[in-house]
């Protein structure tokens, strides 16, 4: 009897073990696929922010040739009222 529960319990570890592996494959393949769209955005994120920082960049230049806020500018050019 000792026996069969060994060899019962081995093949449950075993069992164990393989789901186990496998689901480590899951987890390591979602983190690569995780990883990877994180790149994706990164590089959709950093032209569009480089953009918005020439356009402030360009604001901050006419303040000083103009002596106003760029902020000023920016309600000036949108509509806002100053406060």
């Amino acid at each position: 009897m000792d026996q069969e529960l060994i060899a019962y319990l081995e093949s449950n570890f075993a069992q164990i073990s393989e789901r186990f592996a496998k689901q480590d494959e899951k987890i390591e393949s979602f983190r690569k696929e995780v990883a990877q769209d994180i790149d994706d955005v990164r590089k959709l994120i950093r032209p569009i922010y480089s953009a918005l920082d020439q356009r402030v960049r360009n604001l901050e230049i006419r303040k000083d040739l103009q002596g106003r806020d760029p902020i000023d500018i920016i309600r000036e050019r949108f509509g806002k009222p100053s406060e």
